[in-house]
């Protein structure tokens, strides 16, 4: 699986970076990081060329909260199905992609294939196997194998 220059989680105005290397695909075993587990689904961006949005699709964003800072997001974040283009209708998609992508822009560089993930669409806790999607977008299922 290729790995994005950078991961960007917005929450409310502002970002967190998150870890490319965490990064898997749709039906992809994930080792439990031994911790209750809760996922964040939340549409997000890929930079194209120029800086702007290249396509959309998911991303699950899963959390350990008990590990704490940092370390509670660092062990999985789940891609796909499909990118799908920034001008197709997804009707549970309603972001204003230019306000992130301006402030994720702000003093910096955005590099094609980085990531601009948006507020969360669903969260909800985890028992042995996430399964979320979109219309339009598709599903993403993962069986979480333990530690």
């Amino acid at each position: 699986m290729l790995h994005p220059p950078s991961v960007r989680i917005f929450d409310g105005d502002d970002f967190a970076f998150a870890n490319p290397a965490a990064i898997h695909g749709p039906e992809d075993e994930i080792r439990d990081p031994g911790a209750h587990l809760a996922y964040e689904l939340r549409p997000t961006a890929v930079i194209g060329a120029d800086q702007a949005v290249g396509g959309i699709t998911l991303m699950n964003v899963l959390t350990a909260p008990a590990l704490g800072g940092a370390k509670a997001r660092d062990f999985a974040l789940v891609l796909g199905p499909l990118v799908v283009t920034p001008d197709e209708d997804v009707p549970a998609v309603d972001v204003d992609w230019h306000r992130l992508v301006s402030h994720a822009a702000r003093n910096t560089r955005l590099l094609p294939g980085d990531l601009i993930a948006a507020g969360p669409i669903t969260t909800g806790a985890v028992d042995g196997v996430v399964e979320v999607g979109v219309e339009g977008i598709g599903s993403l299922r993962n069986l979480i194998s333990g530690s």
